[in-house]
Formats: structure tokens, C-alpha cells, sequence
């Protein structure tokens, strides 16, 4: 039995008896249309935005394409903590360090 991964998945998707959903297609359409036929538009509707409404109407916009990944809050007992000792360092580029 082979292991399931998303080339697989895609492989089985494409071999659907049932076809693609009336759903997936208008997401297709949306998604060809904003990359596509819109992009100019999104473009000097964005380049006239300030900063922070820019910010936001540009990661609302990413989400679509990019959705966020799942949080996964970890916790831990004080007096077992998970990590013992973290260090950071921090690397200054413009030092090359």
C-alpha cells in the first residue's frame, strides 16, 4: 500500500468519478480572475491606500491564497517546564555576523 501524500491525493482528486465541485470551480474562477483580469486594479487600489489600511487589505487579500496555518498553543507545569535554558542570538547582517 503506498503512502499517502499530497501528490497522491491530487492523483486520486483528478481520477474523481464525481468531478470537480460547483464550489471549488468558482474558487478557481476567483482566484484566475484576482491573479489575472483584476491584478491591475487590486494594484492602484492598494498603491492608493496609507500603510496600515494597506497592510490590512493586503494580508485579507493573501489569506485567500495563503491561509494562515493552524496555532497550536503549547503549555507547560512550572515546575516541569519543557525547555530548559533557551539561548538567542541575534545576527546583525549588516555586520555579517
Amino acid at each position: 500500500m503506498g503512502k499517502f501524500t499530497s501528490e497522491s491525493a491530487k492523483k486520486a482528486g483528478s481520477r474523481s468519478k464525481r468531478g470537480i465541485s460547483e464550489k471549488t470551480k468558482q474558487w478557481d474562477l476567483l482566484g484566475e480572475k484576482v491573479t489575472g483580469k483584476y491584478t491591475e486594479r487590486v494594484f492602484r487600489y492598494l498603491d492608493k491606500l496609507e500603510d496600515e489600511r494597506f497592510l490590512d487589505a493586503y494580508m485579507n487579500l493573501l489569506e485567500y491564497f495563503k491561509p494562515k496555518q493552524a496555532r497550536t498553543q503549547i503549555s507547560s507545569d512550572p515546575d516541569n517546564p519543557l525547555f530548559d535554558g533557551v539561548t538567542i542570538r541575534v545576527i546583525d547582517g549588516a555586520k555579517g555576523e
